[in-house]
């Protein structure tokens, strides 16, 4: 129990990070089940409260989109499902999510070689922005959006 305790004191983590760091360190299966029981009666293990928190976390900080906050989100053990409304929650705003893009695409231009084509120049913000998680949709209607090209 005390493991447990010291890995939530140091951030919120999903009932699958404790499971498996009590697993490492070669506790039994039926004390695992107990403390993540007791630790989700107690209100210390709440997967959709982490969900939210490590995934605005996530958007905030490093400046990603719905998609790379839900695998994220999964790699973390967390449901599919709360994954999803956690993810839905976070990204409801679509002017901020238009606002975001913006932001990227112009900290992005600033980086790129002259004497790129314009298609080259669009299709290298595509890249950079689908491999930071934003959907498809949304980064055709930010780069169309964007003037400076």
């Amino acid at each position: 129990m005390n493991v447990a305790y010291r890995l939530l004191a140091r951030r919120d983590r999903s009932r699958f990070e404790i499971r498996e760091a009590l697993k490492k360190k070669d506790f039994e299966k039926n004390i695992i089940e107990e403390v993540i029981s007791d630790l989700t009666e107690k209100g210390y293990l709440d997967d959709q409260k982490f969900a939210k928190v490590y995934g605005g976390s996530l958007a905030r900080n490093r400046k990603v989109g719905p998609n790379y906050v839900m695998n994220k989100l999964i790699k973390k053990g967390v449901d599919r499902s709360l994954s999803h409304e956690a993810v839905a929650e976070l990204f409801s705003d679509q002017e901020e999510i238009q606002n975001q893009l913006h932001s990227l695409i112009e900290k992005k231009m600033g980086r790129l070689k002259v004497g790129l084509s314009q298609i080259q120049i669009k299709k290298r913000l595509y890249d950079f922005l689908a491999g930071k998680g934003f959907g498809s949709d949304a980064i055709i209607k930010a780069l169309n959006r964007y003037k400076s090209f």
